[in-house]
């Protein structure tokens, strides 16, 4: 598992100009932050934003267990 790479930086980062592209349902005048960068079809060792994004999609029932 990654302790850290370039996906997680921990600080709001602004969708500029070079990644507004990639959010096409982001208009010019829209202001929107980020923390990490996804990669989707990638599973949870990939990246820390990956293993977050994974970790908010387990199941409720498996709150409290060693997972």
């Amino acid at each position: 598992m990654p302790t850290s790479d370039k996906s997680w930086t921990g600080s709001l980062r602004l969708v500029g100009e070079l990644e507004r592209s990639d959010h096409f349902h982001l208009t010019a005048g829209d202001e929107c932050y980020f923390l990490g960068e996804y990669t989707p079809r990638k599973n949870w060792t990939f990246s820390v934003t990956n293993q977050h994004i994974f970790n908010l999609k387990k199941e409720v029932r498996l709150r409290n267990t060693t997972q």
